[in-house]
């Protein structure tokens, strides 16, 4: 039987935004690093590059490819500290952009929230 926590997790996730998702991706990453915890850290790396658009966001996608292969490297190697830094900067982007387009949904309901989120595709 499922705890009340793993339930709640599991309805969040498949309720998610793909910008939510993101997100807790981010969550998972930095729980990981901080936690000392590779295999963590990797998975949700890992998610976090299945989940590039390379179509919507060509300019973008191999930055962020080539950051999340350098995290890997770190925490590969032992070192998690860097790792943490730069994940943390990439979330607390990924939140203002929500924060943002929130706001901008509160404005302008007519607008498409998911247009600011397009760097990502989390369906592959």
């Amino acid at each position: 039987m499922q705890s009340k926590a793993a339930t709640y997790k599991e309805r969040q996730i498949m309720t998610a935004s793909p910008l939510e998702l993101v997100i807790l991706a981010y969550d998972a990453a930095l729980m990981g690093c901080a936690a000392k915890e590779g295999w963590r850290a990797l998975a949700a790396l890992s998610e976090l590059r299945k989940g590039l658009n390379w179509d919507a966001a060509p300019e973008i996608a191999p930055r962020l490819q080539a950051i999340y292969e350098y995290c890997e490297g770190c925490v590969r190697g032992g070192q998690f500290e860097v790792p943490t830094r730069i994940l943390r900067d990439l979330r607390d982007t990924w939140v203002e952009v929500r924060r943002r387009t929130n706001a901008q949904a509160v404005r302008v309901p007519a607008k498409p929230v998911a247009a600011s989120v397009s760097a990502f595709s989390l369906a592959g």
